[in-house]
């Protein structure tokens, strides 16, 4: 009867333990699961955030390499930005009514 004692506490106490240690690799420790997940979440938001930002740096990497390259685009910069005109063309500026009087109020 001792020996059958020993051996159901001795297994209670098996299982148990099993059971506190199953617990603190799902709840406890310095990353829980909840921790994890949270984790991965905002390495999915930051590997998004990396490929929008690649995205926009090739866009800007190409539009550079056109202004150096392409004279057709650095006349259309010249043209819309600078308001440049060629021999004999006639440039038409449009002003907005409403923010040219704003401007000139006292």
């Amino acid at each position: 009867m001792p020996n059958r004692l020993a051996r159901r506490l001795s297994r209670g106490i098996t299982v148990v333990a099993l059971l506190l240690a199953a617990y603190y690799a799902v709840f406890a420790g310095e990353y829980d699961r909840f921790d994890v997940r949270d984790l991965r979440e905002q390495e999915q938001a930051q590997i998004g955030r990396v490929d929008s930002l690649e995205a926009v740096l090739d866009s800007v990497t190409n539009w550079a390499d056109s202004l150096e390259t392409d004279s057709a685009v650095i006349e259309r910069v010249a043209r819309e930005r600078h308001r440049f005109i060629r021999p004999g063309e006639r440039l038409y500026v449009f002003v907005d009514d409403t923010r040219a009087g704003a401007e000139t109020r006292p």
